[in-house]
């Protein structure tokens, strides 16, 4: 009876683990979006980050108060490079939305690809980052509440301060773009607040590029305290009702 009351103990434990850990990360489909960039020598990276908090109603305080770096992960990123041109390069972060990193490589969301190579040919690198994986997600769609987006804000900064130390990319010259929640992250990026508590504070995006974000969950501060450096061009369809545009104005 001992024997099986240890044994009992021990699989809580190992389930309780699993269960708020990713000891074990789901490959990234980043890797299918390799073809596409071969000729800018396309390469896959790891970005050391934190998984975040878990609920949104206390997201902001598990950040302020450093409870986030309990538990390190590292999240995939493909870089490409200009073909032509000297570094350090200027460079574009794209973010995916609550699909996942497969987005970037599917045939009915090819704009981020077209925009890709666009930037590329400008002499400005690119960088696709996935949220999902280190953290044992693939899609968010049906299941918002897997991955909060305070993880994706701290995947944000951290791979900010990653590109600060790549000599290849000139790191006042960063944008970052996405769409839906990849919009929520491009929005919530020029806020002083959280780049504040998450980085060196000479850090920022000087650029910003969110498409249709969802405001009503992107956790806005009723005051927010703008990035000055942060430039930022916000896209939303007038027309669209699925994520109204009222409440990010």
């Amino acid at each position: 009876m001992k024997k099986l009351f240890i044994i009992l103990i021990s699989l809580l434990i190992a389930n309780s683990a699993f269960a708020y850990y990713p000891y074990y990360p789901i490959p990234t489909s980043l890797s299918k979006l390799t073809k596409y960039f071969k000729k800018n020598n396309a390469e896959l990276v790891k970005i050391p980050s934190y998984r975040g908090p878990f609920r949104r109603s206390d997201a902001y305080a598990n950040i302020r108060d450093g409870l986030y770096k309990k538990l390190p992960i590292e999240v995939d990123a493909l870089m490409a490079f200009p073909k032509k041109g000297e570094d350090p390069f200027p460079v574009v972060m794209f973010v995916h939305a609550s699909g996942g990193a497969s987005l970037f490589s599917n045939e009915w969301f090819k704009f981020n690809r077209q925009q890709a190579r666009q930037l590329l040919k400008k002499g400005i690198a690119v960088m696709f980052v996935d949220n999902f994986n280190g953290r044992n997600v693939i899609s968010a769609g049906a299941d918002q509440g897997q991955v909060s987006t305070y993880s994706f804000y701290i995947d944000a900064f951290m791979t900010l301060e990653y590109l600060s130390k790549d000599p290849k990319i000139n790191i006042k010259k960063v944008g970052i773009t996405g769409w839906s929640r990849g919009g929520m992250i491009s929005l919530m990026v020029a806020e002083k607040r959280l780049r504040d508590i998450l980085v060196s504070k000479d850090l920022y995006f000087a650029a910003a590029q969110p498409r249709s974000p969802e405001c009503g969950v992107t956790g806005l501060f009723r005051k927010p305290q703008p990035i000055n450096e942060t430039k930022m061009w916000y896209v939303h369809g007038k027309a669209d009702d699925f994520t109204s545009y009222k409440q990010c104005v």
